[in-house]
This record gives C-alpha cells, sequence and structure tokens, in this order.
C-alpha cells in the first residue's frame, strides 16, 4: 500500500498524476448538422440557462427567448413574420403587429382590428400605391391629413384622411412596436 501511495505522489510530483487519476469527463453529445441549412441541431441542454456573449454580457438571450443587448442589432435586411392583409372593414387582423389593410372607396376611417395593441404600442403606418392583398388596386391618389385617430387596447387603431377615395381604397401598410 506504501508502495502505491509512494507511485502516486511521484507521479502527482512530475505532472502526470492528474491524468492518471482524474475522474473522466462525461461525454457530452455532438450537435448534428441540419441538412442543406449550415445550421446545427441543439439538444434540449443546450443554453437551458440563457447564452451570453460578450465581456460584459453586452448580449443575451435567455431560456425563454428574450434578447436583450446593449449595443446595435445591425442586420443588411429583416423580416417580420405573421403579416396579415385585409381588404374589409374593420380589417381582421388577429394578433398581428404587421400587415396590409385599406381604406374603403368613399370612406374617410378605417378600423384595423389586432389584439396586439397595448397602452404603450407605437403604430406606424405609410400608404402604398400597390399591395399583396389579394383582389385588390389601390388608389394612387395621395391620402390627405391621414393619422391615427383612436387606439383600442387589445383591439386595435382606426385611421382616418381628410379625403375619401373615389373608385378604389387607399392601402396602408403598418407595422406596430410594443
Amino acid at each position: 500500500m506504501n508502495k502505491f501511495i509512494a507511485l502516486a505522489l511521484v507521479l502527482v510530483a512530475v505532472g502526470v498524476g492528474f491524468i492518471v487519476f482524474r475522474k473522466p469527463e462525461p461525454v457530452k453529445p455532438v450537435p448534428q448538422p441540419i441538412p442543406q441549412t449550415g445550421a446545427y441541431r441543439q439538444t434540449a441542454d443546450h443554453f437551458a440557462n440563457g447564452f451570453y456573449a460578450g465581456t460584459s454580457d453586452q448580449f443575451f438571450v435567455s431560456s425563454t427567448g428574450t434578447l436583450v443587448t446593449s449595443g446595435d442589432i445591425v442586420a443588411p435586411t429583416s423580416r417580420m413574420s405573421g403579416a396579415i392583409t385585409s381588404s374589409s372593414s374593420p380589417a381582421a387582423l388577429g394578433s398581428s403587429t404587421v400587415g396590409k389593410f385599406v381604406i374603403a372607396a368613399s370612406a374617410t376611417t378605417a378600423q384595423a382590428s389586432t389584439t396586439a395593441l397595448t397602452v404603450n404600442s407605437l403604430v406606424f403606418f405609410v400608404q402604398s400605391a400597390t399591395t399583396t392583398i389579394p383582389g385588390t388596386t389601390c388608389n394612387t391618389a395621395t391620402a390627405s391629413g391621414t393619422l391615427v385617430s383612436q387606439k383600442i387596447v387589445g383591439n386595435g387603431f382606426q385611421i382616418r384622411t381628410n379625403i375619401a377615395p373615389t373608385t378604389n381604397p387607399f392601402c396602408f401598410d403598418f407595422y406596430i412596436l410594443n
């Protein structure tokens, strides 16, 4: 027994005892590539406590998916998913924060009904002479004096214009920032 302890002390002294007596680390699964995407499939334990980057956590993704950064997010393009379009009035837009709607011909107001609107929401919209709303041809005249005339928390917003469109509706794209 004493010879074994002496051998262990000699091995530790020359720097190889750690390798000989170290408990092996459990083997972790290697992420597998997802075919034709360049991305890697992660297992359930990856990022269980979030993902941090930077010397003082300037970039953080929580385990629930919330993204936080102290810097700018810069990208050559961005996409919004869940855009809904409507040619009816009121426009039934579900819970969408981005989409398209119209002010019908001969009307001066339109209701964009979406549950995404909160008390602190900012509503941005722009008139468009073209649209992807099926079966809709947009009026190319300018909607004069157009503004958000009402916000209804949990039920969307209303816009108003000074001049009603004739023949074809005024088309709008909108974005709600919460």
